[in-house]
Formats: structure tokens, C-alpha cells, sequence
């Protein structure tokens, strides 16, 4: 029987499940497993993305209120949570155990409230917000979340407006932020600004990077010299952007992956081979994902074909950077995608009609969503997603 089990094995099972359905599984189950819930140190992790309301007064009752010094981290999205007379927003400047916090779906009147309030917690290490408003102003929300005097891991995705102005204010004040996700747009312009404000960053990864027309590009250097991994996905930004922004920033960038589906540029080994040995020196990985479409009488497909075959000069095979080109066709249109391949640990992987003249069965081992684009691919298919 599970009553059976020792104090030290139970606890292992709580600290595996969210806090609340322990508490409604196990809360009513015998006296000596109610007083292991009520009378432990054992951490609340609060996941309140899926209650009800009802059962949510209770479980702030029960739960929150007698045990504010052993919740840990906190999820939020139910819209109706932030107005409730018993949220725990309310009561969040005496979680002083706090290290993790979720929010979503939350309006901006709550959210400016909520990053003033959080400046308190001393153990805040994590953050991830998501708005449900557009944002006009982002930058006097960007201020506080540097603010946050211990935060380390930061992820944000703003619903910014087209003509949003990015403004920080001037202050001998820098986050301690080292990981830093951004999902929602953002410019090269925009993220220099943000960046000169985060000299301790270590991660970078920016889920939709656009060319903004109206901006001169960034003269001053970045600084950031604990900078190790990027992660881009790119939006009508060429090449010679990207370029530019990555000479321009003092790092030491290790890990690089790039996903784009704008300027053919990207394609010229040599300019990535040049741009890598002087700029980016202490590469270790190198992830590219370059996706375009062309039609079937267009020349450009010949010299895509032979500037493709540059990525196998010793260069890259000295460094064991390998890549696919793979094609498929939907009537006129030939649909290409140029990727780096294992030992990378991509996760998302599209299946064209053509697989190219591999006979031997390629494990993607790491691959977790694939897109199939026509029944052929299936038929062709070599790779295999265990």
C-alpha cells in the first residue's frame, strides 16, 4: 500500500507532482499523511493554470495562506485569478521563498503593479511574462524587469504596437540577468538597447528578429563578454544586418544557431567562413536552418547548388559542421532547405518530396515535431524519428 511507503519516499513522489493535486489527492487520505503535508518543509509549487474558482478559494484557504514561507515557484494564466480578492499576487511580498514566476494572460494595469511589487523578493531568480494587451510603450516595463535585483533567467513575450518606442532610462543600474528569451518581435536597434543594459548575459535567444527601415544601425560596441549562446530566428533580415550586429558586439560566442528564410547570402560559405574566423573565434557550434522557394525556370537554382557545395571545404570539416540540402516540389515550385545536421539537437524537422541520394537511415534522434509536406516524403522518407 502507498501508506506503507517511508516519510523520505513520499516526500520524493510530493516533490514530482504540483501542489495542488497533492493536496486534493492526498489531504484526506489518513492523519499521518495530512500532517507530512501540513507539518513539512517540503516546497509548493503553485500551478493554478487549470483551477476553477471555487476550488480556488479553498485552496488559498487551505493551501497558500498557512504555507506562504514554502511556496517555491507560482503559474498563473486564469484572467480571472488577477482581480480575485484572494489572489496570491496579493500576497506576493511575503513570499519570501519565492524563486520562480509564471505569468500569462495577464492586462498591463496588473503587470505594472505586479514587476513593482516583485522588486522585494529576494529569491526571485526566474521570470516569464506574457501580456494579453498591446503594448505601446514597452520600455517602462523592460525598466523594471531590470531592476529585479536577483533575477537571472528572464523570458518575455510582448504584443508590441508598430510604432512602439524603446526608450530606457539612463542609470548606472544593470540587470543581473544571464539568460535572456525574447519571443515577441523585436529590431537589431531595439535589442542593442536592451543588450547595453545586460552585461552579465550569458543566453540569448530572440524568437523573431525583423529589419527595422527607420533606424540607423548601432556605432557603439556592445559589451558583452559572458555572451557564449545565441539563438535567432530571423524575419527580412539580411545577411549583412546580421553581420554587422555580430561585429559590433564583444563576446564570446560559442554556440550559434540561426534560422532564417530571407537574403540568399546566407547561403556563401566564404562569407560565413570569413565572418566566423575574425568575428567569432571560440565557435563551437554552429546550427544554420535556411528555408526559400524557387521556381522551376529560374537560373538561380544552378549557383545555389554550387555555392552550397563550398560548405564542404576543410574549413568545415576540420570544425565537423556537416549540412542537408534538401528539396521539394509542389507543382512549379521547388521548396529548399539548407540545415545543419546532427550532433545538433534540433527539434523541429520539415519532410520534402526529395531526400536526396542517402541510402543509409538517418536517426534524428533529438526531433520532436516534423512538418510532412506531400505523401512523397513519406515514400522517400530515410530518416527516422525515434
Amino acid at each position: 500500500h502507498f501508506e506503507d511507503l517511508s516519510n523520505e519516499l513520499i516526500y520524493q513522489i510530493f516533490e514530482l507532482l504540483d501542489s495542488y493535486d497533492v493536496y486534493i489527492i492526498f489531504s484526506n487520505l489518513n492523519l499521518r499523511i495530512e500532517n507530512l503535508l501540513t507539518n513539512s518543509n517540503l516546497r509548493i509549487n503553485l500551478d493554478l493554470s487549470s483551477i476553477s474558482k471555487s476550488n480556488f478559494q479553498h485552496y488559498y484557504k487551505e493551501i497558500i495562506i498557512p504555507h506562504q514561507l514554502r511556496i517555491n515557484s507560482i503559474r498563473l494564466t486564469n484572467l480571472f485569478i488577477y482581480n480575485h480578492p484572494f489572489s496570491p499576487l496579493r500576497k506576493l511580498t511575503s513570499l519570501c521563498q519565492l524563486e520562480k514566476l509564471i505569468i500569462h494572460n495577464i492586462q498591463m494595469n496588473y503587470l505594472e503593479e505586479l514587476l513593482i511589487s516583485l522588486r522585494v523578493l529576494p529569491k526571485l531568480y526566474s521570470l516569464d511574462i506574457e501580456p494579453i494587451d498591446d503594448i505601446t510603450n514597452p520600455s517602462h516595463i523592460y525598466d523594471r524587469i531590470f531592476r529585479l535585483p536577483v533575477l537571472k533567467y528572464c523570458q518575455i513575450s510582448f504584443k508590441i504596437k508598430p510604432n512602439a518606442i524603446l526608450l530606457l532610462e539612463t542609470t548606472n543600474e544593470y540587470s543581473s540577468i544571464e539568460h535572456l528569451i525574447i519571443r515577441n518581435d523585436i529590431s537589431f536597434y531595439h535589442l542593442d538597447t536592451l543588450l547595453s543594459f545586460i552585461p552579465h548575459l550569458r543566453y540569448l535567444s530572440c524568437l523573431n528578429i525583423f529589419r527595422l527601415k527607420d533606424n540607423p544601425p548601432n556605432i557603439r560596441p556592445i559589451i558583452l563578454n559572458k555572451l557564449s549562446h545565441i539563438l535567432f530566428q530571423m524575419r527580412h533580415t539580411t545577411f549583412d544586418q546580421f553581420k554587422q550586429w555580430i561585429t559590433n558586439l564583444s563576446h564570446r560566442i560559442e554556440v550559434l544557431c540561426i534560422s532564417t528564410k530571407y537574403d540568399m547570402k546566407y547561403l556563401d560559405a566564404n562569407q560565413w567562413e570569413q565572418l566566423i574566423i575574425n568575428h567569432i573565434p571560440y565557435l563551437r557550434i554552429f546550427d544554420i536552418q535556411y528555408t526559400y522557394t524557387v521556381h522551376k525556370d529560374n537560373q538561380i537554382m544552378a549557383c545555389n547548388s554550387a555555392e552550397i557545395e563550398q560548405f564542404n571545404s576543410s574549413f568545415w570539416i576540420e570544425r565537423q559542421w556537416s549540412f542537408e540540402h534538401l528539396h521539394g516540389w509542389t507543382k512549379n515550385w521547388d521548396n529548399r532547405i539548407f540545415y545543419s545536421t546532427n550532433p545538433y539537437r534540433r527539434k523541429y524537422f520539415t519532410l520534402y518530396g526529395e531526400t536526396g541520394q542517402l541510402e543509409k537511415k538517418i536517426h534524428l534522434n533529438t526531433v520532436l515535431h516534423v512538418h510532412i509536406r506531400s505523401l512523397q516524403a513519406i515514400i522517400n522518407c530515410i530518416y527516422y524519428f525515434p
